[in-house]
């Protein structure tokens, strides 16, 4: 197969890797300028489209004639955008076909409620694809909500790669930052106001009174960091915890393995890949209650839901969440063993028969054929 993607981002270039393995063809479109290895990867900065701006073009209408351009020259099987802006609506523009749209959580929870312009592309991009992928039903029913035919969407996870992600693997992270015999608490999501880290800094003096030896490990980046820096200074927890930004994809089963509980609780989401990576690494889930996240967690059973509420006006949002079950929730998990390996063992359960990355990839694979042979056949 002849599989152009247009994306950017780890995760999508990690799909992208599997199906270079598999032998087929594979090209990117990105505004990013990512190596990947058996990929070929075109991209769509300013300098590549001049000619067409040149022409009295604006900056997005150059970048669809650009990417008809590529897609004519490389003459693909199959197109396949990762997020809706700007990708999507570039591939749904380019009215080639068939066309497979992966929305990511803030196409859907987010970005259609900030304007109408948001909101009719959305629309637009949903009702041009021949495939939609979605990594949790409610994301899914999102898409539905904006006008996608039910037929068309299918649940695909990006999936946990479990010879890299399991309990068993070796870590230097305890020595590496002196933290003993500490309970470490970690989060993984992105220095971003829409993770909501800043209530989990706010519940950890709380919790420290109660567990004073407690470690918190904080993994990411974003613009957020700063903010982040100055609260915990304020709050006196620099001895407690750690913010150590980005680090690689490889190295973050190190950190998993080596903490006790995961903390997410962003106010919107689809599935997050890292709940599912620190599932498989035997890490206990403190996560928002919110329908995604029921999908995998059952309260009480293989982790704790945290209630949250999102609160939308126009463009603007805020977030509430309730500390004080964020708060019990982490210090009985830090004060009982028996209840994390309890939910280790049940975890690794889930993710090994749910979200393996190469079950789901195949089963991408059998579906991009599927549509290929519709369009052999002249169904579009």
């Amino acid at each position: 197969m002849k599989i152009c993607y247009l994306g950017g981002g780890f995760h999508t270039i990690r799909w992208l890797s599997y199906f270079v393995k598999k032998g087929h063809k594979v090209s990117l479109i990105s505004i990013d300028t990512p190596e990947i290895e058996g990929v070929k990867v075109y991209n769509l900065k300013e300098k590549v489209i001049s000619h067409y701006m040149q022409l009295g073009h604006s900056s997005f209408i150059a970048k669809v004639h650009e990417i008809r351009r590529i897609i004519q020259a490389i003459q693909p099987d199959l197109l396949h955008a990762h997020f809706i802006p700007p990708y999507g609506y570039w591939a749904a523009m380019t009215d080639f076909h068939p066309f497979v749209l992966t929305p990511w959580r803030s196409d859907l929870f987010l970005n259609p409620y900030a304007s109408e312009y948001n909101l009719e592309m959305a629309k637009f991009t949903l009702e041009k694809a021949d495939l939609i992928t979605v990594d949790s039903e409610a994301l899914g029913s999102k898409a539905i909500f904006f006008g996608a035919q039910r037929d068309k969407i299918m649940n695909i996870q990006w999936g946990v790669n479990l010879s890299q992600f399991n309990p068993k693997i070796a870590s230097d992270i305890r020595d590496k930052f002196c933290l003993g015999d500490s309970k470490v608490v970690i989060s993984m999501r992105n220095f971003n106001p829409k993770y909501n880290l800043e209530s989990l800094i706010k519940a950890i003096p709380a919790i420290l009174k109660k567990v004073p030896s407690a470690k918190f490990l904080f993994l990411g980046e974003g613009d957020f960091k700063e903010r982040l820096s100055e609260m915990i200074e304020s709050l006196g927890l620099t001895k407690f915890v750690y913010l150590i930004g980005k680090v690689t994809h490889m190295d973050v089963p190190q950190y998993l393995v080596a903490s006790d509980i995961f903390v997410s609780i962003p106010v919107t989401d689809a599935t997050s890949l890292s709940l599912l990576e620190a599932m498989a690494c035997g890490v206990a889930p403190v996560v928002s209650d919110l329908p995604s996240n029921r999908e995998w967690i059952t309260n009480g059973y293989n982790g704790y839901l945290v209630p949250v509420k999102l609160h939308i006006k126009g463009p603007m949002w805020e977030a509430t969440t309730d500390i004080i079950f964020l708060i019990n929730h982490i210090v009985e998990l830090i004060e009982k063993d028996d209840l994390r390996k309890d939910f280790a063992r049940r975890n690794f359960d889930i993710v090994s028969e749910r979200a393996d990355h190469y079950k789901h990839a195949e089963h991408m694979e059998s579906l991009y054929k599927i549509l290929i042979e519709k369009r052999r056949k002249n169904e579009y």
